[in-house]
């Protein structure tokens, strides 16, 4: 502050370019794949990190529970994601996972009537 009660301040603002675009969700859908085995996990090898959408379907008059592993093992450690469910009709699942470049995702289940696990993937 200078002595007449002005007030200076020396503003830096730092702006970073992206190199590149990341890639459409259809293009690493694509490359990722758009479905996991229950119980099989599967490795990014994309070369960056991703965001899943993870749909599991069941059939009727199913009970059971869904876990979910991300981990730089195979098999990655699991958790618990849906709780405790009985289906009276066909019932679905979503949820979603960060899973870094290199990284492995798992997902089972406590039931294998599991009907399809589906995956829509986008660059983080």
């Amino acid at each position: 502050m200078s002595d007449a009660g002005e007030f200076n301040e020396e503003i830096v603002i730092n702006q970073g370019a992206l190199v590149t675009s990341p890639p459409a969700s259809s293009v690493v859908s694509a490359a990722f794949g758009s479905v996991l085995s229950d119980g099989t996990a599967k490795q990014n090898t994309l070369g960056y990190d991703i965001i899943l959408n993870i749909v599991t379907a069941f059939g009727p008059s199913i009970s059971g529970r869904v876990f979910l592993g991300v981990g730089p093992t195979n098999p990655p450690a699991t958790n618990q994601v849906i709780p405790s469910f009985t289906t009276i009709t066909t019932a679905q699942f979503n949820f979603t996972a960060y899973v870094p470049s290199g990284y492995w995702v798992v997902v089972t289940s406590t039931n294998t009537s599991v009907s399809a696990i589906g995956v829509q993937a986008m660059a983080v």
